[in-house]
């Protein structure tokens, strides 16, 4: 079993509203993203089932060129070309450090 870098939990305050919510922290220093967006992907149905709030996810890339910040994501896809249709999609946010 994989275990996850960084799981903490916090409590978001909006006004005078407050919930609980998980943030979910990877460090990453792979070469290459093809495993890693795999196993971020299902960390994200396994940690919401388990823990029951909603999860905010962040990847720190440190070897793989992605430098900056944006969106990453882990998609499963039923059929091939143009039929192919998305089954399974994961999309969260990564901060990469220059390769």
């Amino acid at each position: 079993m994989r275990r996850v870098d960084l799981l903490a939990q916090l409590t978001e305050r909006v006004g005078e509203t407050t919930a609980e919510r998980l943030l979910h922290l990877e460090v990453e220093s792979a070469g290459s993203l093809t495993e890693v967006r795999k196993k971020v992907g299902y960390y994200y149905p396994a940690l919401r089932t388990k823990h029951n709030l909603p999860v905010t996810t962040l990847a720190v890339y440190l070897k793989v060129g992605l430098a900056g910040e944006g969106w990453d994501e882990y998609a499963e896809q039923e059929g091939s070309g143009e039929g192919a249709e998305a089954v399974y999609r994961v999309r969260w946010r990564y901060m990469g450090l220059p390769a």
